[in-house]
């Protein structure tokens, strides 16, 4: 498949997602940045998560990354993530509704997920 194919068919995934609820674009940019990439990733195998400079999970896909705004053309080079960014992410609580909307928690501090690895990778070498 052309690239100019495949980013067709990335962007209409995304704007399906988008005008499934008003409430997408606001899920996947308060923190659910990371499983709007699981999804993408089911679909793309090749796809691959990375940090943008805010810490927002992008996903590149064929050179070219997306999150649920679309394609993101980025100012500084984004950051692959790690196992331990991803264990963060997979961590996270991502969203809570209230009557408020939607507001995310904020990810596990990296520093404090090191340390529950490293436990648990001791509690379970004993």
């Amino acid at each position: 498949m052309d690239g100019q194919r495949l980013n067709f068919q990335i962007l209409r995934i995304i704007g399906i997602l988008n005008t499934s609820s008003p409430a997408m674009r606001t899920i996947y940019t308060n923190g659910a940045c990371y499983r709007l990439y699981e999804l993408l990733h089911v679909i793309f195998p090749e796809a691959e998560p990375y940090l943008d400079s805010t810490s927002h999970v992008v996903t590149k896909i064929n050179g070219r990354y997306y999150d649920i705004t679309g394609e993101r053309l980025l100012t500084k080079p984004p950051i692959r993530m790690d196992a331990v960014d991803i264990a963060c992410a997979e961590a996270a609580s991502i969203c809570h509704l209230n009557v408020t909307g939607v507001r995310a928690e904020p990810w596990p501090q990296r520093e404090e997920m090191i340390r529950e690895i490293e436990s648990l990778e001791n509690e379970y070498a004993e």
